[in-house]
């Protein structure tokens, strides 16, 4: 994967700075910072980087709190100082005091890392509070904030019930583990746990068991705690990490079910995540400013899950990003040249004024709409108090012959019959790929690509056509095997003959069952278990119903362009194979008995 100065300088002369990202060192803030460890309750020592800004001169201030699996900061850096793209110098300069913690296992932090978001690292967050707290310095007020794994960090933070949270900002983070992003719709997201897997192993000084290559991203070295013997208390530190979780290794022949999905603990995973621990964070109800990106994976999902909870006191801001808001250009196919909006300096100051907002009550609230979310095509930011926005209505188009996609369905039935092309793929910079290290999201022209596909297109639409929600899909299929990756893409065709992707979905096929009674979370449409009892095999020759969802989507389809619906049985070089071997055909069948469609949410 390229790096970020491999991205810097593919920017044309002349060009502004993308989203003010490398900054020189932040000298200039004035902040004081300490490195420590601080023991927590069974006598595991975790590091800290405490940063004090000048403010705190003046009285005490708020503190904004970020605790990551990803090394709290980095020394034999050039910007060192400047920690991700929310650096340290703007939380100074907001009057925050800034606590970074290595979550235990990670970083130069003690013990032992069993799998994301445990129950330990949650009552470690409690104890840190109480900590600050009872700092001179503190204001007796916490904000938690972070991206990625660190924005589920967030949530974990808001499940504590510590009195002193007053609100977090949970950025580009996942929902539910399972479906969000280790196997959606059930098919193993192969390289990114892959490479997950392998970051973390390099992370924890393993880099034996890690790809070579994933390897040589990681950069830098984890700061070690202040004082002589810190580089000994870190090597101490790393030889605990040795029996940290080892995630692909887990998984067994890159095969998952929901109950499979475990740590080394032997517990869920599912446990840690937010949508595990929802009963406390609705029972806290700290607020929460839930940040995503349509091709953040499949983010935007779980942040709209959020939203639609209407227990959880939640507003969702959703852009046209890559994961983590911090490249440009804009993530947006009709806007290649736009540059990102807002800046990361302009993020943290909506970040400052949030939390500050909720812990001292002295600004404006910079969010007040519950959604806000930006329509592709449009190019244009809308806001809405709920998903879909009011006015949306689904429409069908059907799948009909000679490769049609129409309103009507035709009266006589057929099928389509597709040999999987195990080749075809959507490329390396994906909505997934984003998710390690949020590079550019880049879907070239897919006219090529589907030609190794099944499709049906319309007719060129006679006006301007909105999609703003959760597309479903509805296939009747026969096939050849008894088990198979049904990938889904929502496409438009220019009158060049140009195709843009605007969105996807998958189902695996033995996951297909759909489940008693109401989903755990709002799906905005059928719910899987995934659970391997309610696993079907498909029964070769015999026809099968799959119905599922796409991913959320706001886009308007110019005038003249068309809509095309594409299948594959294989996404390569992204998500695992399915069945692992041998050829596979596919019928898709259609008409009265068989009704193949797409229901589109317009207005």
């Amino acid at each position: 994967m390229p790096s970020i100065d491999d991205f810097l300088a593919m920017l044309p002369d002349g060009a502004p700075h993308p989203a003010d990202w490398r900054l020189p060192p932040d000298t200039d803030h004035g902040g004081r910072r300490s490195s420590f460890h601080l023991t927590m309750r069974d006598g595991v020592r975790v590091a800290l980087d405490v940063w004090v800004p000048p403010a705190a001169a003046n009285g005490p201030v708020p503190t904004a709190l970020r605790s990551t699996r990803y090394r709290r900061s980095v020394v034999d850096d050039a910007i060192a100082d400047h920690v991700g793209p929310i650096g340290v110098g703007r939380w100074m300069r907001s009057g925050f005091a800034l606590v970074e913690v290595d979550a235990r296992g990670t970083g130069a932090s003690f013990g032992v890392w069993p799998r994301p978001w445990d129950d330990d690292q949650r009552d470690d967050l409690y104890e840190i509070c109480d900590w600050i707290v009872a700092q001179s310095w503190s204001d007796g007020t916490i904000g938690g904030f972070g991206t990625s794994y660190d924005g589920t960090t967030a949530h974990l933070l808001a499940a504590t019930g510590h009195p002193a949270v007053k609100a977090v900002i949970p950025r580009f983070a996942l929902f539910d583990a399972y479906g969000h992003i280790a196997a959606p719709g059930g098919v193993v997201l192969e390289w990114f746990l892959k490479t997950w897997s392998s970051g973390n192993d390099t992370l924890d000084g393993l880099s034996e068991r890690a790809d070579p290559a994933v390897a040589a991203m990681v950069t830098g070295r984890v700061r070690p705690v202040d004082g002589p013997d810190g580089d000994e208390l870190l090597a101490q530190a790393q030889n605990e990490h040795a029996s940290n979780w080892y995630l692909w290794g887990s998984i067994a022949e890159g095969d998952i079910d929901r109950e499979r999905m475990v740590g080394s603990d032997g517990v869920s995973v599912e446990q840690g995540t937010p949508f595990g621990r929802v009963g406390a964070l609705r029972e806290n109800r700290v607020p929460m400013w839930v940040w995503s990106a349509w091709y953040d994976g499949a983010y935007a999902a779980a942040a709209l899950a959020q939203l639609a909870d209407l227990d959880l006191d939640v507003r969702v801001t959703i852009g046209p990003w890559s994961h983590g808001a911090v490249w440009t250009p804009l993530g947006s196919q009709y806007n290649r040249d736009a540059w990102l909006s807002p800046t990361t300096t302009e993020q943290q100051g909506l970040m400052a004024a949030f939390l500050r907002r909720h812990a001292v009550g002295d600004v404006a609230d910079p969010s007040p709409a519950r959604l806000r979310y930006y329509t592709l095509g449009a190019e244009e930011w809308r806001e809405a108090d709920q998903w879909p926005p009011h006015g949306v209505s689904m429409q069908d188009w059907h799948l009909n012959s000679d490769g049609r996609l129409d309103r009507r369905r035709e009266d006589e039935g057929g099928a389509d019959v597709y040999d999987v092309d195990w080749d075809a793929t959507t490329g390396t910079q994906t909505r997934w790929h984003t998710l390690i290290g949020g590079p550019p999201i880049v879907y070239p022209d897919r006219r090529e690509q589907d030609l190794r596909l099944l499709t049906w297109t319309s007719e060129p639409l006679r006006d301007a056509y909105e999609v703003t929600g959760t597309p479903a899909i509805e296939l009747h299929v026969r096939s050849t095997a008894t088990d198979g990756a049904f990938h889904v893409y929502l496409e438009e065709v220019s009158p060049d003959g140009t195709v843009t992707y605007l969105t996807e979905g998958e189902l695996r096929a033995r996951h297909r069952k759909l489940a008693d009674g109401p989903p755990p979370y709002e799906t905005f449409g059928p719910w899987h278990t995934h659970s391997v009892d309610d696993a079907e095999p498909l029964v070769p020759g015999e026809v099968a119903q799959l119905v599922f969802t796409l991913w959320p989507i706001s886009v308007v389809v110019p005038a003249g362009h068309s809509l095309r619906l594409a299948l594959a049985g294989a996404d390569a070089g992204v998500f695992a194979r399915v069945p692992a071997g041998g050829d596979v055909t596919i019928e898709v069948l259609r008409g009265p008995e068989y009704p193949s469609r797409v229901s589109l949410p317009t207005r």
